[in-house]
This record gives C-alpha cells, structure tokens and sequence, in this order.
C-alpha cells in the first residue's frame, strides 16, 4: 500500500491512503487520481521522477502522492492540450490538465477531475464518485433531467465545435453524468467535422428509454436533427428550453440563505459586504419574488475597497426587481443581471472620477451573484469572488476568476497549475468601478435545476488554498444530509477561512435550495403528480424564501407476463374401443400422454397453489362490492397528500398541501374539527395507539396529536434527517418513520421510551418514500421512488429478511403495503407495476399492470382484495382500481378523481373507502353491505 503526502504545507507527512485525514495534522487527505490520454500505460516507460511521484493503478489511471506539490510537468503544451485550455471556463462539464508527462519519449495529457466509472479506477476504489455512462443514467432519469442533459449538450455543442472536438458529444464512452450534471471524460479531434445530424441520430437510440412526458419532444427534436431542419446549437437550445418551461408554473421547491461577513484575524478593516445582510437576515419575499444572494470583495490595496463593494450591493439591490424578473423570458433575465452589474460599475466609477481617483487610488470591487427562479439558477459576476455548486454528487466551481492565471490558460498560453505560479498571477483583469462599462464584461450564467443543492458564495479568504475543495464534504454536504443546520454551517466556514488562511476578510453566503414535491404537465396540458415528497426548510439564523416548484417524467410502462394457459379436463374414454389404423393409434397414445400429463400438471399446480398465499382469496374469490361516490370533501386549497381511518372506522384525518390537517365523521362526512388550519404542507398522517392520537409530519416537523381535543401534544423526536414516510399497523402501537438519508425508525408505542426501539442505515436506499409495517409490528418493509428494491427487515432481530425486485423495475417503488394477515406485501412501482411477494419466503408471486404510477394502495380487511390509486399524465390514469390479486383481474374501477389519487384508506369493515387526489378532493366511496 502506497503512502499519501499530507497537502497541509506546514506538515507534509505520510499516511496509509486508506486514511481519511492526516494522522499528524487532521487536515482531509486527498484521493487525487489522474487520467492519462492515449494508449494504456502498462508497459509504458515513464522517468523515474514520475515513477516516484504517481501510482499506476488502472490501465489509465494515475494516483498522485504528493497531491499539494507543484505537479511534475514536461516543457512545452502540445496541440492536443489547447481545446482544454481555452474551454477552461466550460470546466463544470469537462476535465482540466494537470500536466504533460513525457511516455515512451511522446508527451501525453494527465487530466484531472476526471468522471470515471467504478471499472475505470482499476485497483483503488474510489470515495465519492457516483458517475454514471449518460446511455445508462438516461433510463433512470426522470423527464425533466433528461431534458437538461440535453440542455447541457446542447449548451457545449457550439463552444466544443469551434475548438473541433464536438465529435466527443458523438462518443457514447465518453458522455458521463454526475447527478445533475453532463460530464465528459475526455476531448478527442474531430477535424470539424462533427454534425447536428450525427448528435440527432445518437439520441435517436434514447428515445425508447426516454421518459413519457418528454418523449414526443425528444422524438421530434432528434427527427429535425437528423432531416436538418434543426441547424445551430442555438435553435437546439430554444427547443429545449420551451420544453422545459413546460414544467415551470408548477414548479415547488423553497430555498433557505443566510450570509456572513468577518474582517479576519488580520485585518482592521472588513472591505467586503454582502446581501442580505447578517445583521437584517433574509427578508421573505411575497410569491413572486425571487430569492437573490450577493457577495462583493473591495479590492485590497484599492484605498475605499469597503465602500465601493457596499455600493456595488446597494446599488443592484435596488435596481434588481425579482417581481418583474419572475415573470419575463430567461434571456431577459440574464440580460438584465448584465445591464445592472454594469450599472453598479458606471456608479462606482462615477464616484471615483467625482474625487479624481487616478490609477490605484480608484476604488473597486468583485461582484458575485445569484438569483434562483423556478427551476434554475442565475449566477453573474466579475472578479475572483467564486461560487460553488454543491449537491450530493459533488462539489463544482462554477465561476471563472478574472485574474492573470486564468486569462494564460484561456488564451492558451499556459496550464493552470503553472499560470499559478507566476508572480501576478491573483491580479485580477476586470472589477467593478476601475473602467468603463463599455469595457466590462460581467459573465452570466444559467443552470436547470431538480437536485438539492447549495450555492456557495465566498469572498476569497475562504477559497484561497482551495479550502472550499479540501472542507465541502465535511462542512457543506452535511446541509444536503439534514445533519447541520444552514447559520451552523456558516459559521463554521468563517471560522475555518480564519484559521487555515486568516489573512484577508472573510464574507459567506450560503443558498439553500431544496427540491419538493410537484405537479408536472404533460403535452396535454393536465398536471401530473410529484415525484419527490417535500423535505423541510432548514432552520437556521436567518429567514426563508418560498422558491418554486418542479416535476417528474415517467417511462413506459412493460405489459405484465402472460399467465400459461389452464389445460382443459381430460374426458374418459370408451373402455372397448374399435381397432384403429397405427397412425390413428399413435396418435391416440400421444394424446393420452397428454392427457396424463395435463392431469399431473393440474395435481402440482392445486398443491402448489395450497402453498401459495395468494390461494386464500381464490377459494373465497369474493364477489367484488360494488362502491359508488357517496361525498365529495372539497374544502381544500391544496392537493390531498395523505389520509387514515382510525380502527373503529368512524373517523378520518386528512392532511393537505394547504397545511391543514382535519378531523372528519363516518360514514356520513361530518366535519369534526381542525387539528391546524395553515402551514408547510402536510405529507402524512396516521393514527396511532388504537385511534386516540395522531402523527404527522410535514416539511419541517413530525408532531403528535389528541383526538377527543384536537390538542398538539409535541414533537417525536429522533430522526435526524428530513421525515419523507410514515406508516403504522393496524392498531396503531407501532409507528415507523423513514427519512432522506435512508434511515428507519420505529416505536412501539405501548412502552413508555421516547426513543425509536429500533432504527437501522440503508443509505443505499437513498430517500424512503414509502414504508408499511406488518400486523404484529414484526417487519418492516422500506422502499425508495430511486431504486428498484423493497427492504424486507425483522424488527426484533434487527436483520434484512429479503430483499425484493423484479428486472422489469424501471422507476422506483413508490409504495408498499402489508395484507392483515401478514402473509403478502403489495409494492407499487412508478411504472404502474404492482409486484406481490411471499412474505415467508421472499418468493414472487405475481405482477398487476395498473394505469399509472402507483402512488397508493392497500389489501381489504378480508385478505381478498386489492385497491390500487394512480395517475399520470394520461387522462384515463387518475384511478381506483379493485383487483382480484390471486386472478390478475381487475374488479372495478373508480374514475370520479379528475387529478393523480394520491392517497387510499379503507374502513375495517371493508364496505367504505376514502381516496385522496391532486384535485384537491377527498371523496368517500360506499359498498352495500
């Protein structure tokens, strides 16, 4: 095992490199594995000095053990490294050079942030590299992501084509994606010859796999690709953008920021600023206002720093107007962040030649900005100020600093690593307030998004030594994981900036955007259901901004095996039977063959149906109730998420997206009280401890409930993520809670411990988004909308019973249910596939095919039946339907729900039903007894 220099230049010490952190020190080691172009490297001679230096790990792949020294690099920058280098800006999407390294006498690039594959790595395995081959990540992409891939792509296509290397867009090795993002792992020459029609013809062969609600786009996009009636990567980007707006005035999501500013250990006076403000916080803005997040850097040495960067703040904090920004064309917006950044430069500027200001007396600032609308992110600005995109996935620079060094590279000149080290090279080539606007040009970004994340802004005593690269696992992605508050976080940044720099002012801001539920539209104009439950704001210091909302697609849906035909019963035949021909003969025997073995078929397939769970509701195979609406509950101002029946039966909770959460009589409909009549939307509600209480949870908190009083009885405390699924039994003793990191909890309430009795990680999982518990509490079943499996775990033993998928899984478990009798779990897919399996055996039992994503569904109290609540775009999909489990067959199907029926409930006596929609309504359906 190899040894890994410390990168701390105080320490430098070595350290097995399966360590995490320096075991002198404590500062994060880093992992930094480097790709090497070309031909394989086994084999290959390469100077001792890099022999010493890098590790070869894969046929490819490099390990650098000294990750904070000066990269070992030839003379001279080959032909081959310029597309990199004057693409630096575009390094979000592409890998950057680390150096030229001299192989067999031939120079070869050796690339750094790299998307490789888990195969890719060879020997080492990597920490944190979930990359994906874009044709693979594609199917499992909902709508929206497929779009902005294609957004992406379509973004880089004219800027790779001028440097002749669009044709690694046409290299299916090649396309990665991380998340959210399009990463390519390499550049290749393409000569210029690289065409739209070839691009339009490679995501022809996606288009099967592309999700519903953008299929017809994408078939008609790659159609006018191919036929050349789409001809600039411009025209492609249009198209694009109008699908994905589309998706805009339904967009959910909200977003948090709280902002910081320190002079630093050093320093006397604090010459930056920022908005908002640490002292006024976030002030909320009204529905339609647009969150925005400003950070400026007086120029050091520039005397009246601290005064031209609160100018530059007040100054585009008065002019930008987020409730006309809201509602115009994207490239309005961007050219209007544009046009004021250019106007706090021509205020700053006029200040300075009011005073005659000449030459370093004129006062300056970098700007930084970002304003989030719906489903994307604006980002501006001028000078070294940066801004971080950071998700789950990984943490990207996404500003260019307007220095020297950066100004070497893009010009080609230099590579970054050596354009560092030249005597000026943080000098910065363009700030506010040193020229005219008519030679100022402020860089404007736009991004989609549909991924939690966190934009950070920082002064450059944070970013200076690459801290924000070496700390944002362990400071920043703990706000994505729910484990550290936003205001925390911050704090911590600014006290890390002043002890590992300290030698400047130090500002922060940290934009807190999270993804919630949504309703998408389809080509027909009808909203469809969310994919992701809400998760909660993050409470910190600082206020709150209600952002956007966003949606999912789907994909097709696969028709359900054919079940063999029933061989029909053998007939006896006569006992003397006349003599035949021999071929008449032949034939007779090989029909009493048949026969005989029709016979022991049916023998095996009676016993074997005596094993089978599903037997039960074959031999009482019921005569279906026939249900009729009997009242429409439609005193809500937002979707139904979720409702419950008590065990008596003669009560119902229904919480909404408008906060509510409401008592209601049965059978009659009667309304009995409101436990709370406003607030963050409501995704769950059950009752527990046989009906008396209530939980519920929301984006924020899970809290319990009186039923006689209506009274809150607090808070249950435990998870330490965000709340995403709740389930109980039927009597309501045991609660299980579900949460975004992939942790399960679970109470038995009848004891008095306020802590969960049983709790167990499967971060594999991801987010739980349906849970069900088993009759007597015994088992847990979790499942994921990102993953093809159902968890299956013993509670008393705290062990994984099953776990339990089908191949023809394509979007997720979207939720599950135990029969009463615990025999059989019912889990429902986003592909409107319904999977039953032995629950003692973990076997498959059989696969219904509903309309739809399955967002609901649960067994009648006798065992017999089973009731299903979908919806998709398609108008025909927001249904109930009532099946016959151990036939296949639908029973009955409910079509009274306008929008998606997002959630079911059904009385104990089985004769009364209740379901949910994104209509806004609870209806209470009725069977004759």
């Amino acid at each position: 095992m190899d040894k890994i220099e410390c990168s701390n230049p105080n320490c430098y010490s070595l350290n097995p490199e399966t360590n995490r952190f320096c075991q002198v020190c404590s500062a994060p080691l880093e992992s930094v594995f480097l790709w090497v172009t070309g031909e394989p490297l086994v084999g290959a001679q390469f100077e001792r000095l890099y022999q010493e230096r890098y590790s070869l790990r894969g046929p490819n792949l490099l390990l650098d053990l000294q990750p904070g020294r000066q990269p070992l690099s030839a003379e001279g920058i080959p032909a081959e490294a310029q597309p990199y280098l004057r693409l630096f800006p575009m390094r979000l999407h592409l890998p950057q050079i680390h150096a030229v390294m001299p192989v067999g006498g031939q120079p070869r690039l050796v690339l750094t942030q790299v998307p490789l594959l888990p195969e890719e790595y060879g020997t080492s395995t990597p920490r944190w590299k979930p990359v994906q081959l874009l044709g693979k990540g594609w199917g499992e992409a909902t709508g929206f992501r497929q779009l902005s891939w294609l957004w992406q792509i379509a973004r880089l296509w004219p800027l790779l084509s001028y440097q002749q290397v669009a044709g690694s867009l046409l290299q299916p090795q090649l396309l990665r994606v991380e998340g959210p993002v399009f990463r390519l792992r390499e550049l290749v020459n393409d000569g210029g010859q690289a065409t739209l029609v070839q691009l339009g013809e490679l995501f022809s062969r996606l288009v099967p796999t592309t999700q519903p609600v953008v299929r017809g786009l994408m078939e008609r996009l790659c159609e006018a690709m191919s036929q050349q009636q789409i001809t600039s990567a411009e025209e492609l980007l249009q198209r694009v953008d109008q699908g994905m707006d589309e998706f805009r005035h339904t967009w959910n999501g909200q977003v948090n920021v709280v902002a910081l500013t320190d002079p630093g250990p050093t320093r006397r006076r604090n010459e930056d600023a920022c908005y908002p403000s640490p002292q006024q916080g976030l002030r909320p803005t009204g529905t339609d206002g647009l969150p925005f997040a400003i950070v400026c850097d007086g120029i050091g040495g520039h005397e009246g720093g601290d005064m031209a960067s609160n100018l530059a703040i007040e100054t585009v904090s008065q002019q930008l107007n987020p409730r006309v920004l809201a509602k115009v064309d994207t490239k309005v917006v961007t050219e209007e962040l544009a046009t004021i950044v250019c106007n706090a430069n021509d205020r700053i500027t006029q200040v300075n030649n009011q005073q005659q200001r000449q030459e370093r007396q004129r006062m300056g600032t970098t700007l930084t900005m970002t304003l989030l609308r719906d489903y994307e992110v604006f980002l501006a600005n001028v000078g070294d100020s940066r801004i971080y995109w950071i998700t789950r996935y990984g943490c990207y620079q996404v500003t260019t600093d307007d220095d020297v060094a950066s100004r070497e590279v893009r010009l080609g000149y230099n590579l970054y690593p050596q354009a560092l080290k030249q005597p000026a090279a943080g000098a910065l080539v363009q700030a506010l307030g040193i020229n005219a606007s008519s030679l100022l040009h402020p860089t404007v970004q736009r991004f989609p998004l549909d991924e939690d994340s966190v934009f950070l802004l920082c002064s450059d005593g944070l970013s200076d030594n690459n801290l924000v690269d070496h700390y944002w696992h362990l400071e920043i992605l703990p706000i994505l994981n729910g484990d550290v508050d936003l205001a925390t976080a911050n704090q911590r940044l600014i006290d890390l900036a002043n002890q590992k720099n300290g030698h400047d002012n130090v500002t922060v801001v940290l934009v807190h955007y999270q993804v919630a539920p949504a309703k998408t539209v389809a080509g027909n104009g009808r909203p469809e259901p969310a994919v992701l439950p809400e998760e909660p704001t993050t409470k910190g210091r600082r206020g709150q901004i209600p952002a956007t909302q966003g949606r999912r697609g789907q994909i097709p849906p696969i028709p359900p095996p054919v079940p063999p035909s029933r061989p029909s019963t053998p007939v006896k035949s006569n006992p003397r039977p006349k003599s035949l021909p021999l071929p008449l003969a032949l034939g007779g025997l090989a029909a009493g063959l048949v026969t005989l073995g029709a016979g022991g078929w049916l023998w095996w397939q009676e016993t074997n149906q005596r094993d089978n769970p599903l037997y039960l509701s074959t031999v009482i195979n019921p005569a279906p109730p026939a249900f009729q609406p009997a009242l429409v509950l439609s005193e809500f101002k937002g979707y139904v998420n979720t409702l419950a029946i008590n065990p008596q039966g003669d009560q119902l909770a229904i919480g909404s997206e408008d906060g509510s959460i409401s008592l209601w009589q049965l059978p009659g409909g009667q309304p009995q009280r409101f436990l709370r009549r406003t607030g963050v939307s409501v995704m769950g509600v059950t009752f527990i401890r046989n009906g008396q209480q209530i939980a519920s949870f929301d984006r924020s908190n899970l809290e319990l409930w009186g039923v006689n009083d209506g009274r809150r009885l607090g808070q249950l405390v435990g998870p330490k993520g965000v709340v995403t699924a709740m389930a109980t039994n039927t009597s309501g003793r045991f609660l299980a809670v579900g949460d975004a990191n992939g942790a399960l909890y679970l109470w038995d309430l009848d004891t008095a411990a306020a802590t969960p009795s049983f709790r167990q990680e499967l971060p594999e999982l991801g987010k739980i988004d349906a849970l069900a518990v088993s009759p007597d509490g015994t088992l847990l079943a979790a499942a994921s909308q990102s993953q093809q499996v159902v968890e299956l775990w013993d509670v008393p033993s705290r062990t994984r019973k099953y776990t339990l998928t089908r191949k023809d899984f394509r979007h997720g478990m979207w939720s599950v249910s135990f029969r009463p009798d615990g025999q059989v779990l019912a889990g429902g897919g986003g592909d409107g596939k319904v999977s039953l399996w032995n629950v003692n055996t973990g076997a498959w039992l059989k696969t219904l095919k509903a309309p739809g994503i399955v967002y609901s569904l649960g067994f009648s109290p006798d065992n017999a039946l089973l009731f299903t609540g979908t919806g998709t775009t398609s108008p025909d999909s927001p249904v109930i339907t009532l099946w016959n489990p151990a036939k296949g067959t639908a029973l009955q199907t409910l079509k009274n729900h306008q929008e998606a029926v997002k959630a079911l409930a059904i009385a104990p006596k089985g004769r009364l039903l209740v379901s949910g929609g994104l209509d806004n309504q609870a209806i209470i359906w009725q069977a004759p007894e």
